[in-house]
């Protein structure tokens, strides 16, 4: 995989066995080791070497040189939490962690490649470790804001509505009435034509 060009892998577990994938290669590792509440993701060299085993930390002599891009943990994104820096995240930093463009230099896919981190924690001051901020933040305020735009609109719809309600019933009311003004004048010249037409016939009795 040192040849300088953008790799994808993918690690998976399913309780004692672990998937590995590598640009579309399978693997299966066994292991007898049981999984059990798995608390933290180490990305780059293990600083503290107390209870590591040998193996381990033969491996680990090296540490991790290169990039590091698009890295996900269970539902959490742990190099975009790092570059936020915001105040609550389950992110630690120890050593020297700067963001890149070594992904996208290589002519890879744009598609595959998302930003892409530099972890190089072989080199640079340690410190005690500083909290940065995640991506989870962002995310709820995205969501909030959604869902504010859309309990606003709802707002804006029903108030709408209730409006044509309202102007329906003034109308449905103003044109009873009206309908009821037609009847009650039609009624009225009917009663004044038939008091005319007796008057008439009275006087044409009484005519001598």
């Amino acid at each position: 995989m040192a040849d300088g060009l953008l790799h994808r892998v993918k690690i998976n577990r399913e309780e004692e066995m672990l998937y590995l994938e590598v640009m579309q290669m399978q693997f299966v590792l066994s292991s007898g080791t049981e999984f059990n509440a798995i608390k933290s993701l180490v990305l780059g060299k293990i600083l503290e070497s107390n209870d590591i085993d040998q193996d381990t930390m033969k491996a680990n002599s090296q540490g991790f040189v290169g990039c590091l891009s698009s890295v996900q943990f269970n539902h959490f994104a742990p190099l975009k939490a790092a570059l936020h820096h915001t105040s609550s995240a389950p992110v630690i930093v120890k050593g020297r962690f700067t963001a890149s463009n070594c992904g996208t230099s290589t002519g890879a896919d744009s598609t595959s490649s998302e930003t892409t981190h530099s972890f190089a924690d072989h080199s640079g001051p340690i410190d005690e470790g500083e909290p940065l901020a995640n991506a989870i933040r962002s995310d709820s305020a995205i969501i909030g804001g959604v869902i504010a735009v859309v309990i606003f609109i709802l707002l804006c719809i029903t108030a709408i509505a209730v409006r044509i309600y309202k102007k329906k019933s003034v109308y449905q009311k103003n044109e009873a009435k009206g309908s009821e003004n037609e009847d009650s004048a039609e009624t009225a010249l009917k009663c004044e034509l038939s008091m005319q037409n007796t008057v008439n016939e009275n006087q044409k009795e009484y005519y001598f």
